[in-house]
């Protein structure tokens, strides 16, 4: 009886699943779904003017509140594909009474983007206020900030648009973005006279107050003077972690970068094929670094599929089109014919790399591994660590990574006693560590010693000549590897690795085993809070999360357009980006510096940025160090009647 009801329950489920299946396909049917289904595949793969169309097509079928949902899809997808006429001829048609209220929300925020991008300020200002900010998401609060600073601007607000550039820093993470607002806020004090600084000091919060401060110690005293140090050190003191620290006298610098900005960019990608969510993430990414790029000139971008002809034509085609820096491609193949075929008139940024290889023209972007490696390597170095072992895993990823390392290694003074190659096997993988540690060889001294003197008490006895393990593995089989190593005695032994160790989220129960690794990699891997803006941004742009690291590149790879010239004038200058604090090499190499860790306790705990070591010679500092202030009294002649006494006087927080 029991078996005849436990029969009947899984037939019983068995039908149920038939049937909702057989449901949704029905539903899936319906030609209003499978047209909004087109169009959702036509946003992923970038095509966003198409999408809206259809989304318009359907809206035109329907009557309110129905027909105002699918027109706010509409503007939506109009606004990401530049069309903001279109998009406020739309959105002035919808009845926002009868949305939802997280919908009319949204309906405001995309009516004030379509009147900024019409430069109809006033009004964007107007749509603005009418936001709660409470149902937006946090990339849509910084939408909301980056609109406000717009509007602003256009109608030169300047106090109004620096308030709102500083909610809008709690939005950004350290980066291009990030320091250029810091800029722009610095700039724009700067341009205001003393008196009116003063007056605005005395009614300014706390954050906004350190800013005015600030700017007056740069108006009032002399560069590179003691008197200046002084009133710096105790402005340091008073707002501590101040975000103007981080926007140093550059303006000159940014007016050379702005200078630079194309007018034209054409973005290269494979738009079908294995390629194609990569090419979604990174197109996304690209746009919404210009769509952050807050007070400069927003160049016009035209995309181009790498697959739909060969690729010198598509090339040429760009050049034609008016387009001054080209980028892309993606995949290596096409790279290599494309350097093949044809001179680089203008300018390549290659989001891959191909090592080796280089050309005029041609500056080479991407998420290589061996930045990764490369840091372990000069942090073990940094440690002390001179003889070191290899153990990869036998395919083609991971003799390449054991070559980098060792080639890197030994480029630095360092000595490869071993590399060794493992499968996931468990008793290979055994044999592979007993290999690895010479036990072989102890256990052939066994054998040779038993013959002479007969059976005896042995264990064996690992290798001794090495002071450091550099591994490559995935979580599972390092949480096999390490406490492996800990059974034959070489516990102590330590391990650096790559950020493939790490799945990416906190499991100290599992990673207890990996105690004591150290790794390096994105700034996110040892920041949850960066990590967590990371996936909402990528939820928004419907980016799936592992590929969360294309869509910063494509960000980090438009951003570059305008630190280039920086770059080249010395490898020490960084640009501070997603993917790390990106310079570039005598090759043009685009290389990432790196965040490093060390798992304690299950944890991963940051210990720093990766170091840059070349040729056994350590690059300058990424920062020069702040001096101490001066106590020399001031020889520079200025009136000490000013505000900076009342800077003085004022109660350290």
């Amino acid at each position: 009886m029991k078996n005849i009801l436990i029969k009947f329950i899984v037939i019983a489920n068995l039908v149920i699943l038939i049937v909702g299946c057989a449901t949704t396909a029905n539903k899936l049917e319906t030609p209003t779904e499978t047209k909004i289904l087109q169009a959702k595949n036509l946003a992923l793969s970038g095509e966003n003017g198409r999408a809206a169309k259809i989304y318009l097509g359907l809206a035109n079928q329907e009557k309110s509140p129905a027909k105002d949902k699918l027109l706010l899809r509409a503007v939506d997808l109009y606004l990401k594909s530049g069309e903001n006429q279109q998009a406020q001829k739309i959105v002035a048609d919808i009845k926002a009474p009868l949305l939802n209220s997280r919908e009319e929300v949204l309906y405001h925020l995309l009516y004030g983007k379509a009147e900024i991008g019409l430069e109809h300020h006033r009004k964007a200002l107007r749509e603005l206020e009418q936001v709660s900010l409470g149902l937006l998401a946090r990339p849509e609060q910084q939408l909301y900030h980056i609109l406000k600073v717009k509007a602003f601007e256009g109608l030169n607000k300047d106090f109004e648009s620096i308030q709102e550039r500083i909610k809008l820093s709690n939005f950004l993470e350290e980066g291009d973005a990030f320091e250029h607002n810091n800029r722009r806020i610095s700039k724009t004090l700067a341009q205001m006279n003393t008196t009116k600084l003063i007056h605005h000091r005395s009614s300014a919060p706390q954050t906004l107050r350190g800013w005015i401060d600030y700017a007056l110690i740069a108006k009032e005293t002399m560069p590179n003077s003691s008197e200046r140090e002084r009133y710096l050190q105790r402005w340091r003191d008073q707002y501590p972690g101040h975000h103007a620290i981080y926007s140093s006298d550059s303006s000159e610098t940014e007016e050379r970068s702005q200078f630079t900005v194309p007018s034209n960019i054409a973005v290269i990608l494979p738009h079908s094929g294995s390629y194609t969510a990569a090419t979604h993430a990174i197109k996304q990414g690209i746009l919404s670094a210009r769509e952050e790029q807050v007070g400069r000139d927003s160049p016009k971008i035209k995309f181009y599929d790498s697959t739909a002809e060969d690729i010198a034509t598509i090339y040429q085609r760009t050049v034609s089109d008016g387009a001054e820096l080209i980028i892309g491609p993606l995949e290596k193949k096409t790279i290599q014919q494309l350097l093949a075929s044809t001179s680089l008139d203008k300018p390549v940024l290659a989001l891959n790399q191909l090592e080796g290889i280089t050309k005029k023209g041609l500056y080479q972007f991407g998420i290589n591994p061996r930045d990764e490696i490369e840091q372990a390597a000069a942090l073990a170095w940094q440690h002390q660590h001179r003889r070191a072992l290899v153990f990869v895993p036998e395919t083609n990823i991971g003799l390449r990574a054991g070559h980098l390392f060792a080639d890197y290694w030994e480029a630095i003074g360092g000595t490869t006693l071993e590399m060794v190659t493992y499968t996931s096997n468990p008793k290979e993988l055994v044999k592979s560590i007993s290999t690895l540690l010479n036990l072989d060889e102890s256990m052939s001294r066994r054998s040779r010693m038993q013959k002479i003197v007969g059976k005896l008490d042995f264990t064996p006895r690992p290798r001794g000549d090495a002071d450091v393990l550099f591994m490559l593995a995935k979580p599972k089989v390092a949480r096999i590897i390490r406490p492996l190593l800990d059974f034959y005695r070489v516990g102590g032994l330590p391990i650096y690795t790559t950020s493939k160790v790490y799945s990416g989220k906190p499991n100290p129960s599992l990673d207890r085993d990996l105690s004591g690794l150290v790794f390096c990699g994105g700034v996110s891997q040892f920041d949850d809070d960066i990590q967590q803006k990371q996936q909402e941004t990528g939820s928004l742009h419907q980016v799936a999360a592992r590929n969360i690291p294309l869509f910063n590149l494509g960000y980090d790879s438009y951003s570059l357009m305008t630190e280039l010239p920086n770059l080249q004038q010395s490898q020490t200058h960084r640009m501070s980006g997603k993917i790390g604090k990106l310079w570039l090499d005598e090759n043009n190499f685009i290389r990432r510096q790196l965040k490093c860790g060390q798992f304690v306790d299950g944890n991963v705990k940051s210990i720093g940025a990766g170091p840059i070591l070349k040729a056994e010679t350590e690059l300058e500092p990424l920062h020069e160090q702040l001096q101490p202030a001066s106590d020399k009294p001031n020889k520079d002649g200025l009136n000490k009647k000013s505000w900076l006494e009342r800077l003085n006087q004022d109660p350290v927080n």
